[in-house]
């Protein structure tokens, strides 16, 4: 099973129920993406509140929308600029050289220095997805333990990452037997091994 997260190409059905499962009165749509000069990849809010500060606007706080296709949905809390015409743009450098992003405004909720989970949407339950996402919330949870001010002690977390992983009961999802590229899937999903846990 792919489990690689990216922009979604087209606003499906599926999305649109998602997102107003997490605010019914707005929409999601897609934003560019113009770094600011002055931007800080993964720390959308300081970058944020920066750019507004220097050119105007406002900051405009929702959810970046990201798709595992036939997956997983996942929401994550972002900030993207408003400009003086009222168009959204997302000016936070991103590491993955995505070029435009799908962001749901959210109506009431802002950015008040704290950590705020991931909302996820599952579409396709397996074991290699629960095990991702297990160590999602193990990343998540040590990274709440060291935030402290609005920021992360990204030392203090990785050592203790480190340590969690190595004495942690999750272990990778393994093959325990050949199967066949055009069997049917152990994992349950009902495709064949080659569509599902057997891609590359």
């Amino acid at each position: 099973m792919n489990l690689t997260t990216t922009t979604p190409p087209k606003i499906s059905d599926e999305i649109v129920a998602f997102c107003r499962s997490i605010d019914p009165t707005t929409s999601p749509e897609f934003v560019e993406v113009i770094p600011s000069a002055s931007g800080v990849a993964k720390e959308c809010f300081e970058t944020t509140n920066a750019h507004t500060a220097m050119h105007g606007g406002t900051v405009q706080y929702g959810w970046t929308i990201w798709e595992t296709p036939d997956v997983l949905l996942d929401a994550e809390f972002h900030a993207v600029w408003r400009d003086a015409k009222g168009t959204l743009i997302d000016v936070t450098p991103k590491d993955d050289g995505e070029t435009r992003i799908l962001f749901l405004p959210d109506s009431k909720r802002v950015w008040e220095k704290d950590l705020i989970p991931n909302i996820r949407k599952i579409l396709r339950d397996s074991p290699q997805l629960q095990y991702h996402l297990q160590m999602a919330d193990l990343v998540y949870s040590i990274k709440r333990k060291h935030f402290k001010n609005g920021s992360v002690d990204a030392e203090a977390a990785s050592r203790e990452l480190t340590t969690a992983l190595s004495a942690s009961q999750l272990q990778p999802i393994r093959r325990t037997a050949r199967v066949g590229r055009n069997a049917p899937c152990p994992c349950g999903s009902g495709n064949k091994f080659k569509k599902c846990c057997g891609a590359s």
